[in-house]
């Protein structure tokens, strides 16, 4: 099966739309009800919708920020008021499934989606409550209302979660009994962690987690979400879908984007930056002339597009709010992702691996000391990751 590509949405998801229809840069959509109202994602055309996967983001159930509070069946709303998170009644919780799963059949979304909300560290009742608060209301509430649709279940762990292996593996035990579910819709946080997903470890243990859920006995669709470009590797343990989104906050779960911010907070406008496949990295704009001026060819250099040539143009004046960074992004990732997602097994290792290597070429070739956020570390720990599950496989 190809690898699908879906977007990733957030603020300002029409620049995804747009991305969607004149590049072809993915397949659909997960829709984000903290930042789309129930009333617009309504009125979406069926033909998107049906493509598309809803996240109804209950990951903190009492608190509803952005959009969230537009939805009735939002935990906040479905409790009739507030109340702590660790205290999530269980009738609100059948309330939330029942209008969860009605909203989701009735615009025919591609899976029913059954939520989750977030815990940090290891708490020793993790799936007992998952099961108690969404597992079991909202298969009830489908077997009930006799839906057609596939059903995904939403995961989001953490990197201790991921790198424990008795934890996980009990997770695995957990999700993988579920009768009725035929997806996962997995989320992980590492924390703290650069622009990409650098350790060995943490990239090694995802790699054998999502080949637990994807490949034989189990078979589940895993959907990847919060994708930055470690997409790339993490193809090679099979998952049905990866994401690319455009702010930073699309690309890298966090935990804090759906807290109360704190009066008086503010946060900066991230520096601008381009992606360029060569590195298989998004660099710091102030990079570009100064690789400009160590390679011959500039023009070659660069992937080449319309977007590109906007940038490139003297007059233009970048800025992290401006989309033809992001929409260079999804043409040009998108490629290589499809590239690699016509093959599987040992051929899309093989590929995935001759891509990094040529990258790490490439950065020694350019010579440039770049800053954390823009450098080569992540490819080294992606080509070891790799190879350790490759071994696992064995493919070498």
């Amino acid at each position: 099966m190809p690898l699908e590509i879906y977007h990733q949405l957030g603020f300002r998801g029409k620049w995804n739309f747009e991305s969607l229809e004149v590049d072809n840069t993915g397949e659909g959509v997960i829709l984000a009800s903290k930042y789309m109202s129930q009333p617009d994602v309504e009125r979406l055309p069926m033909d998107q919708k049906t493509r598309a996967i809803f996240d109804p983001q209950f990951f903190i159930p009492s608190i509803a920020r952005g959009k969230l509070s537009t939805y009735g069946f939002y935990p906040q709303q479905a409790a009739g008021g507030d109340f702590s998170t660790d205290e999530y009644p269980e009738e609100a919780a059948h309330e939330s499934a029942e209008g969860c799963v009605a909203f989701q059949a009735r615009n025919n979304f591609r899976y029913i989606v059954i939520p989750t909300r977030y815990y940090p560290g290891m708490p020793t009742d993790f799936t007992e409550n998952q099961q108690r608060l969404f597992v079991d209301p909202f298969l009830r509430v489908i077997q009930n209302q006799a839906i057609s649709q596939q059903i995904a279940l939403q995961l989001v762990v953490n990197g201790e979660m991921i790198r424990d292996s008795v934890y996980s593996q009990d997770i695995l035990n957990w999700v993988t009994n579920i009768e009725r579910i035929s997806a996962v819709y997995l989320i992980v946080e590492f924390s703290p962690r650069f622009k990409q997903i650098n350790e060995i470890d943490d990239i090694y243990s995802l790699l054998n987690f999502i080949s637990t859920l994807s490949q034989k006995p189990n078979e589940l669709d895993v959907i990847l979400g919060y994708l930055n470009t470690e997409a790339l590797v993490l193809s090679i343990a099979s998952p049905k879908i990866v994401t690319i989104g455009s702010f930073e906050n699309t690309r890298m779960f966090n935990i804090r984007n759906f807290q109360e911010k704190k009066v008086g907070s503010f946060t900066a406008s991230p520096n601008p930056r381009f992606y360029v496949s060569r590195l298989i990295q998004l660099i710091d704009k102030q990079y570009i002339n100064t690789i400009r001026r160590e390679v011959d060819d500039p023009d070659r250099f660069f992937d080449r597009n319309r977007y590109q040539a906007i940038m490139f143009d003297r007059r233009y004046v970048w800025n992290s709010k401006k989309p033809e960074p992001y929409k260079h992004y999804f043409l040009e990732f998108s490629k290589q992702l499809r590239r690699i997602g016509r093959m599987d097994g040992i051929d899309r290792y093989n590929e995935v691996t001759k891509m990094l290597q040529s990258a790490l070429e490439t950065y020694a070739a350019l010579g440039i000391p770049f800053d954390s956020n823009s450098n080569d570390s992540h490819l080294a720990a992606w080509l070891n990751a790799a190879r350790l599950f490759a071994r696992d496989q064995g493919w070498v």
